[in-house]
């Protein structure tokens, strides 16, 4: 019998040794992958299935970066997302260590609900990517 496909998330953050937990917390649950700044996470991510421009790069049904990356910072990255495709600013959550947003910003509110302060525990980060894969799945529970 075939197993089923596992969810993919992609997980933006440049601590490695966080990345790595991260990846662990996920692990039995889905496939993950690690890059360690938005300029990488561009590179590797394709518009969503179905588009006419789905040529290059993976599909990932989530996003989950920091907000505080070197280079191409997290509300960046989600900025240059939802310039591809709604949809994949639908499946970008953010973490941080930070109570704001670098430079003073503000989460963007299509995913202010969507946001784990550093540290987190194993449940609340499955919870938050359960969540997010149900809203793009168009389940409505969010944000219950």
């Amino acid at each position: 019998m075939r197993r089923p496909l596992r969810k993919k998330v992609l997980y933006v953050d440049d601590d490695v040794a966080f990345a790595r937990l991260v990846a662990g917390f996920l692990a039995d649950e889905f496939e993950v992958i690690a890059e360690a700044t938005g300029e990488a996470a561009l590179e590797r991510v394709a518009p969503p299935r179905g588009s006419a421009t789905a040529t290059q790069g993976q599909t990932f049904d989530v996003i989950l970066a920091d907000l505080d990356l070197p280079g191409i910072k997290g509300q960046e990255l989600f900025v240059r997302l939802r310039a591809r495709s709604s949809d994949l600013a639908r499946r970008m959550p953010f973490t941080s260590s930070a109570d704001a947003m670098p430079g003073g910003g503000e989460v963007p509110s299509s995913v202010a609900v969507r946001y784990l302060k550093k540290p987190f525990d194993r449940e609340s980060l499955l919870t938050l990517v359960r969540r997010v894969l149900r809203v793009v799945e168009g389940r409505p529970t969010w944000p219950a």
